[in-house]
């Protein structure tokens, strides 16, 4: 289901070599041998990406001094603090944190709670979110600082419960290249239509630089660029769309000698050629009550429309064309083989807002809130997730969220109290309640990748490699409700 330009000897030597014994290694990069060897190159598809730390433990130390002291549990008040008024009706929410590009709060729902307020401290207390569901993504951080957190529940009669206990994490820091050494590129790529755009760092005493890629075991390492690559910046160009290619730089002086050593790999995977033409938001979603509410919420004019399969796509102007059509086509392939939910969204006006500087995202029954930059298609898989759910449970009885009682519910529900009983997910979002266990597994099975990070940073013991080796039971009911779902392959890397 799922899942030449001129080369110099001693690469073709090496891989004459390999052809001669069969190409032993086919699926992994091959590596020049001797001193001026480039570096040994990731296996397509492996795990190559740093993991993520460790959810905090037990022995999370305690808040600076200049905190409030919390018996047993904080009390932060606005303005210096705030005083809350815990009411006996509330019990206090229970969070559980995880950090990987954010940082990720999340709490069963509390018996009669309405929203919930959640607050940071990092040198005094700040509210960072209300009217919220049973989650939060903490986005806006700083790498490297460390946050405490704290989260109480409210209903709609104004009572308040009392503040959960301390939960604490550092802001995640992007991992940034280094050179090797005074003389070693620093190379990036980024995905472009059917090309690559590639870009470097200058090396000292070189008059031009040699570039290669490697996209096949069979053809081997190939040069791009010719021999007047002077600049810092090149444009790979009439690529495959899917494909994943690995590049690497060196410095070579007006003699044509070596300038210091190869860089490290860059990779990317060209995207499609787009040719939807964007427009203007027509009048029948201008005046539909989520596209007002989310404008005034926001404070922000989408200018932006494209229509996909059963949901029509908005954003600000300052959105890239290319995002809006992204996300069209992520949407486009999770419903690729449900003909009869994409009629059910069309008919309710369903639309994906596209969001500069939300964190996070969100969902509702017919429409989905994504932010703009969104690594991977992480966001945009997720709150699609949850959109398909919750129009299943639309097709079986109607507009009535929460869900209870359908084929598809009761499915979904034991699987996931059999997930906690075998301890799978434990303190990741997906064991936080059923709706985000569906939206997470969901990701996890389209996004193979993304599963062996959360696999390696928190169950590493597992054989497990793919979801239905690690939760066999939502992953069936996943396949028969999606069938042959997929998306985009410039979200898999």
């Amino acid at each position: 289901m799922r899942r030449h330009a001129q080369s110099f000897s001693l690469i073709l030597a090496t891989l004459a070599a390999l052809v001669a014994v069969g190409l032993a290694n086919a699926q992994g990069v091959p590596n020049v041998p001797g001193s001026d060897s480039l570096p040994t190159a990731p296996v397509p598809g492996s795990d190559s990406q740093p993991t993520a730390p460790a959810p905090p433990g037990a022995d999370l130390p305690p808040p600076p001094a200049d905190t409030p002291t919390p018996t047993p549990t904080p009390t932060p008040t606005p303005t210096p603090t705030p005083t809350p008024t815990p009411a006996p009706s509330l019990d206090k929410p229970i969070v559980t944190i995880q950090t990987n590009s954010t940082i990720k709060l999340s709490w069963p729902a509390v018996s009669g709670a309405t929203s919930y307020e959640v607050w940071s401290w990092d040198g005094g207390w700040k509210i960072i979110a209300n009217d919220t569901p049973t989650y939060f993504n903490h986005t806006d951080f700083v790498p490297g600082t460390q946050y405490w957190y704290t989260v109480r529940a409210t209903n709609d009669r104004g009572e308040v419960s009392g503040w959960s206990d301390y939960v604490s994490a550092t802001g995640p820091i992007a991992p940034t290249a280094t050179p090797t050494s005074a003389t070693t590129s620093v190379l990036t790529a980024q995905p472009a239509a059917v090309a690559v755009e590639l870009s470097w760092t200058e090396v000292a005493g070189a008059a031009r630089y040699e570039l290669l890629t490697w996209w096949d075991a069979a053809v081997g390492w190939q040069d791009v660029g010719g021999n007047s690559l002077a600049g810092t910046t090149y444009t790979h160009t009439g690529l495959t769309v899917g494909t994943k290619y690995y590049y690497a730089i060196r410095g070579l002086d007006a003699a044509g000698d070596a300038v210091g050593e190869w860089s490290d790999f860059a990779f990317a995977i060209p995207l499609p050629v787009l040719h939807t033409k964007i427009s203007r938001p027509p009048s029948s979603v201008e005046s539909d009550r989520d596209f007002q509410i989310q404008s005034d919420y926001h404070d922000v004019t989408f200018t932006k429309y494209l229509k996909t399969d059963g949901v029509h796509v908005v954003a600000t102007d300052d959105v890239p064309d290319l995002t809006l059509e992204q996300t069209a086509e992520i949407i486009a392939g999770m419903l690729s083989d449900r003909p009869d939910l994409v009629e059910a969204m069309d008919g309710y006006n369903s639309i994906a807002f596209i969001i500069p500087g939300l964190r996070g995202g969100s969902a509702a029954w017919t429409f989905i809130k994504v932010r703009a930059q969104d690594p991977q298609c992480l966001t945009t898989i997720h709150e699609t997730a949850h959109m398909i759910h919750m129009t299943i449970e639309g097709a079986h009885r109607g507009i009535n969220w929460p869900p209870s009682g359908t084929p598809f519910d009761r499915r979904l529900r034991a699987a996931y109290q059999n997930a906690l009983a075998m301890e799978l997910w434990t303190n990741l979002y997906a064991s936080s309640n059923f709706h985000e266990y569906w939206s997470e597994t969901v990701t996890f099975y389209l996004h193979d990748h993304w599963f062996r990070t959360a696999k390696n940073s928190n169950f590493p013991s597992s054989e497990a490699t793919t979801l239905e080796e690690y939760d066999p039971n939502v992953a069936v009911l996943i396949e028969e409700t999606l069938g042959d779902a997929s998306v985009p392959a410039y979200c898999l890397h």
